[in-house]
């Protein structure tokens, strides 16, 4: 278990998405693209069908409904293979996509000092919802050093990494501010770089 848990932190999850979300684009534009290569008689059959009625009168049948009958040709087994390894393919690269969201959440959870394992089980679970709700529920426990990029809850004064300062102090009224404010929330005087 700790090796799994080792390689997900490991993971560059930005590096490993850059490459995986272009690539599923690719062989699924590709996997269409040969379905739809490998149906054409069964299309070009429909649309010759379709062209054919577009001019015609129908004549109602025995019960007063319109009777149009059309076959198509069935598709042979080679097609019908092809179809089911793109299926079979598609699956496997929504799977991958799937646990590799859990992992990515699951390390952004634990670098964040939040608890990795409910997250990675929300993402598992809701995907993209999770990752959405995550980052608003980050932003609003959490705070990110800007001297060493590690996230601290955000109630600490200075981080817990670097002791770099965390928040402003306003000299007029002494008043808590946020590290990027410029003016004071509570009587707007300029606030100081430190």
């Amino acid at each position: 278990m700790n090796t799994i848990k080792q390689k997900i932190l490991k993971t560059d999850f930005k590096k490993f998405f850059r490459t995986f979300i272009p690539l599923t684009l690719i062989l699924s534009l590709c996997g269409a693209a040969a379905a739809g290569l490998s149906l054409r008689p069964q299309i070009s059959e429909d649309l010759s069908y379709d062209h054919m009625l577009d001019g015609q009168i129908h004549h109602p049948g025995l019960d007063g409904e319109w009777k149009d009958i059309f076959f198509a040709s069935d598709p042979g087994m080679g097609v019908k293979i092809l179809l089911l390894t793109l299926t079979v393919c598609f699956l496997l690269l929504m799977a991958v996509y799937w646990f590799s969201t859990a992992a990515a959440l699951y390390k952004s959870a634990v670098s964040a000092g939040m608890n990795g394992p409910l997250w990675g089980a929300a993402a598992l679970a809701l995907n993209l919802a999770a990752v959405i709700i995550f980052i608003i529920t980050r932003s609003f426990m959490r705070q990110r050093c800007p001297s060493c990029g590690k996230w601290q809850p955000i109630d600490f004064e200075y981080c817990s990494e670097c002791g770099e300062h965390l928040v402003k102090k306003c000299r007029q009224c002494d008043c808590t501010c946020g590290f990027g404010d410029k003016f004071c929330k509570n009587c707007g005087s300029l606030l100081n770089d430190k």
